[in-house]
């Protein structure tokens, strides 16, 4: 992934890593440093969920799941590209 990532930075493309979590419990250090290890490399992750009453239908709950990501492969925490927890 890394490879591929870097090899799209050099034709000018980018290449981004979509993850999938419904709430931010579905996160393990395993994946944290996971992605993290991407971080470290250029790699930018972003997550999509799907809108599940009753799990991740509130503001706090959201804003968590779009953030962690943000804040492992981008300097600013945006709601579109993940950066370091």
């Amino acid at each position: 992934l890394v490879g591929l990532s870097e090899r799209g930075r050099m034709l000018h493309k980018q290449v981004v890593l979509h993850t999938h979590f419904n709430h931010p419990n579905e996160i393990t250090s395993i994946t944290q440093d996971a992605m993290n290890k991407l971080f470290e490399n250029a790699v930018i992750v972003r997550n999509q969920s799907v809108i599940q009453n009753g799990v991740n239908d509130d503001i706090d709950t959201m804003t968590t799941l779009i953030r962690r990501p943000s804040r492992s492969s981008s300097p600013s925490s945006g709601s579109s590209t993940c950066s370091s927890w």
